[in-house]
């Protein structure tokens, strides 16, 4: 908001709804229950899905320590690719 007035109207749009509000829980619960795909998984699980998908480049294991696991004499070859880059947070 670039001004002043419009902070002032949203702020008094909120107060408005804020002192009325309308119960649609029930409504929202039922339509994810029946129709959402993700309604079996709990919040917990949704929550580490998403971290797991977020960060999931970053989980990779840095060769400096896959390399102290190589037993002695082995050579290393890098075969795989990085699967994503590094995203700008």
């Amino acid at each position: 908001m670039k001004n002043r007035s419009d902070y002032e109207f949203a702020l008094q749009k909120f107060n408005e709804l804020w002192a009325k509000p309308v119960d649609v829980t029930k409504d929202y619960v039922t339509n994810i229950e029946l129709k959402s795909p993700h309604a079996q998984f709990t919040p917990h699980e949704l929550y580490l899905k998403f971290l797991y998908e977020y960060l999931r480049c970053e989980l990779n294991l840095p060769d400096e320590i896959e390399d102290m696991h190589l037993p002695i004499g082995i050579k290393k070859i890098d075969t795989k690719k990085r699967p994503c880059s590094t995203r700008s947070r």
